[in-house]
């Protein structure tokens, strides 16, 4: 399991979604910030 998330974490699709993830909450806390606008 181990090897499995080294793979997994080396992928360029597990780096895609957490920059997905990462710019999609910055983007909702940004949002909220300005008064849901």
């Amino acid at each position: 399991m181990f090897p499995f998330w080294l793979d997994l974490t080396s992928s360029p699709v597990w780096h895609t979604a957490m920059l997905a993830v990462t710019g999609l909450t910055m983007y909702l806390t940004h949002t909220l910030c300005l008064g849901g606008r």
